[in-house]
């Protein structure tokens, strides 16, 4: 399982009935968590019991849960929620047949790989210290950089900020690309120049 070391791996099942019971979910919240997940399962500990790595100042026990589903769909919403009211630190196997991708929640946002072969997934838990293994885990599963020293929750704005610009950036020129009017369009295009300046 992603290329763990042996002596990481459990097996503990999460029953849902006793989710929805602690986290007083509302029916429609259970009905929904029901429609897209089969099952969850603990599957390892990475942690100074289980490997050679020190903990960090935050982070003590990385968690890796299996969350089998029913197709390829899984809401943000349901990772953020088994995130804020477990209390660990988690990473999620998201699986569907031979498909998985990789999630994980911190500080309220959520982060999911891309699809790819289930069984072609790993994580690197080399590091100077868990903190270390569990920034640099949410670095690539959220497909941004980060460096050692690095503030994880600045790096992340950052990333954000950079996102939302390229975003933008694709509907001016796509506006640009369609627009008629001479003056429209270089006023678009001038405000593409600007946004490449100073954001990116």
């Amino acid at each position: 399982m992603l290329n763990l070391p042996q002596k990481t791996l459990i097996q503990k099942a999460l029953p849902k009935n006793a989710i929805f019971a602690r986290f007083e979910l509302t029916s429609a919240e259970r009905k929904h968590f029901n429609d897209q997940i089969s099952r969850l399962t603990i599957v390892a500990e990475i942690s100074s019991n289980t490997t050679n790595i020190t903990p960090g100042k935050k982070i003590k026990a990385i968690f890796v849960v299996v969350v089998a589903l029913k197709s390829d769909d899984c809401a943000p919403r349901h990772i953020a929620m088994l995130a804020k009211n477990i209390k660990q630190n988690m990473v999620f196997v998201l699986s569907h047949e031979s498909k998985g991708r990789l999630a994980i929640a911190h500080s309220g946002k959520v982060f999911i790989s891309d699809p790819a072969v289930l069984d072609s997934l790993a994580l690197n838990i080399s590091g100077l210290d868990l903190d270390h293994v569990w920034n640099a885990t949410l670095a690539t599963i959220g497909n941004f950089q980060w460096q050692p020293g690095d503030d994880i929750d600045e790096v992340i704005a950052k990333h954000e900020q950079y996102t939302k610009t390229v975003k933008k950036i694709a509907q001016l020129e796509q506006k640009a690309r369609t627009e008629s009017q001479p003056r429209r369009k270089w006023t678009l295009v001038e405000e593409i120049r600007k946004l490449r300046v100073t954001s990116l």
